[in-house]
């Protein structure tokens, strides 16, 4: 559990790091150790992506990007674990 995790400032460095890369323009990141994790998805379908720019009022450009479909093969086992379900 990510929230779990982060409050445990000792774990940082190994399990996760903090930072605010200029590629994420200076926001606060994140980062989850992949190799100190456990799976919950085996494989996954990247979904189909496209951009487009859409001119608003006065010149102004906004530009975005939509995704569609894409699926992400779940391991349950793993996930049930992951957020503490019983029942299921």
């Amino acid at each position: 559990n990510i929230l779990s995790l982060i409050t445990e400032p000792e774990k940082e460095g190994e399990y996760y790091e903090i930072s605010e890369d200029i590629k994420n323009q200076n926001k606060t990141t994140i980062k989850i150790n992949t190799r100190k994790t456990t799976q919950v998805a085996y494989k996954i379908e990247e979904p189909e992506h496209k951009s487009v720019r859409r001119e608003m009022g006065r010149g102004r450009l906004l530009f975005y990007v939509s995704f569609d479909k894409g699926t992400a093969f779940l391991d349950i086992e793993n996930l049930k674990s992951l957020l503490d379900i019983q029942n299921f």
